[in-house]
């Protein structure tokens, strides 16, 4: 009997394993884990991002709906939804009351959170001195007669691998042809509805009490809510675009069109929305008319994350330069060509099935901190024609100066720390 030990693999190694047995669904995930903290020292290192952006978009570009105080708004609790040192409902709301920038821009409304939900916490990661057992955590916010949800984004590697699964479902009873939603983001949101969809539909009556933990008396009535809107930054902003058609598309349970408009303001959302070629007409017609006007999806620069998962130029140029990075040293250098040829190996293989992802609302593009917005498109309906001027994919990405993954965690960080949100 050879009792002799084992050769240890190394990581390294077990990556290449990886790649030669094709685990798919990992190869985005694990760029993006790259993107956040590879820098051979851990997420420590990763340089903080403390940039105000001071060029609001124009209120055409954000829709006709939405004012540029809930632009605000909407960044700045899609920012306080990642905080480590809030648990609770109540800790949540005293945080945004003690934000003065708010009070000040929402000066005779309170801003009044019904609801925090979060998971039980379990210990620590790289990303957060939380890790948590369910999904990320979903606030709901009423500011007079609208009811914002927010979404929080990625702080785990569970959240980055279930924002690297791409199979599409289209929910039951939904009654479209040709628009599906990936399938763990559609999962995520009816969980969140299941709890909380009782309760949006209660509000849009003004049939709830003032305290949230107080069940409705039967009589009092509250201002019934008029407004939805949907936001979240990263995972937590593709969870918003799907929220969205949740509570708009034709047959949903959720559907709540006929007593309030949804408008959905996500900051570096992936993709997260297939459109198939069998879309029929009145599918386009709903995206097209109902959808496209009220959804945005906000992007600074060269982030990859909204490039995920159909923007196969962007991302391949992206990995090379990641490949090629001549300050990326150490363990880090150890990890880099494994990954990224598993990650090729994906954009390759899986090109038809990640091929159909596109963001059905449109894109508000910043090209630094300092200038002024242009907006962009990445899915028309058929009967028009996408100008190159404004197609999405024709940004291409640029070499950054600094280290390849520094600048791209910096990049997807940049609107919301602290971006475009109060305080900034």
């Amino acid at each position: 009997i050879n009792c002799s030990a084992q050769p240890e693999i190394t990581v390294a190694e077990k990556i290449k394993n990886m790649v030669s047995r094709r685990h798919h669904y990992l190869g985005l995930a694990l760029v993006t884990i790259l993107a956040s903290f590879m820098n051979g020292t851990g997420a420590s290192a990763v340089p903080k991002v403390n940039r105000p952006i001071n060029n609001l978009p124009p209120e055409e570009f954000i829709g006709k709906n939405i004012n540029r105080a809930e632009l605000k708004l909407c960044a700045s609790l899609s920012q306080l939804v990642y905080q480590r040192d809030i648990y609770s409902r109540k800790g949540f709301q005293k945080r945004l009351d003690d934000l003065e920038e708010i009070k000040e821009a929402f000066p005779d409304v309170d801003l009044d959170v019904r609801w925090f939900s979060n998971g039980v916490s379990i210990g620590k990661n790289l990303f957060s001195e939380r890790l948590t057992l369910n999904d990320p955590t979903f606030v709901g916010v009423v500011v007079d007669d609208t009811l914002v949800l927010c979404f929080r984004g990625t702080i785990s590697v569970r959240d980055l691998l279930e924002e690297a699964k791409f199979e599409s479902i289209i929910p039951k009873r939904w009654k479209v042809k040709g628009l599906e939603i990936q399938q763990r983001h559609s999962e995520m949101v009816d969980s969140y509805l299941r709890s909380h969809g009782n309760d949006i539909k209660k509000y849009l009556t003004g049939k709830f009490m003032d305290d949230p933990g107080k069940k409705w008396d039967g009589k009092t009535m509250q201002t019934p809510i008029k407004k939805v809107i949907c936001t979240g930054h990263s995972l937590g902003g593709g969870l918003a675009q799907v929220a969205h058609l949740y509570l708009t598309a034709p047959g949903a349970k959720w559907n709540v069109r006929d007593s309030a408009c949804v408008e959905t303001i996500a900051f570096s959302a992936p993709m997260t929305i297939a459109v198939k070629d069998d879309l029929d007409e009145g599918t386009e017609q709903f995206l097209e008319e109902d959808i496209k006007p009220a959804m945005r999806n906000i992007v600074f620069k060269d982030d990859v994350i909204p490039r995920i998962a159909s923007n196969f130029g962007f991302l391949n140029s992206f990995l090379n330069e990641f490949d090629n990075d001549d300050l990326l040293g150490g363990v880090a250098r150890k990890f880099a060509e494994p990954l990224v040829e598993l990650c090729r190996n994906v954009l390759v293989d899986k090109k038809d099935e990640l091929g159909c992802y596109c963001h059905i609302g449109k894109v508000i593009y910043y090209d630094n901190y300092d200038a002024a917005p242009k907006m962009y498109e990445d899915w028309i309906a058929k009967h028009r024609r996408l100008e190159e001027d404004n197609d999405f994919k024709t940004l291409s990405y640029d070499k950054p100066e600094g280290r390849v993954a520094d600048t791209a965690f910096s990049q997807h960080m940049a609107l919301i720390k602290p971006g475009l949100a109060f305080g900034s």
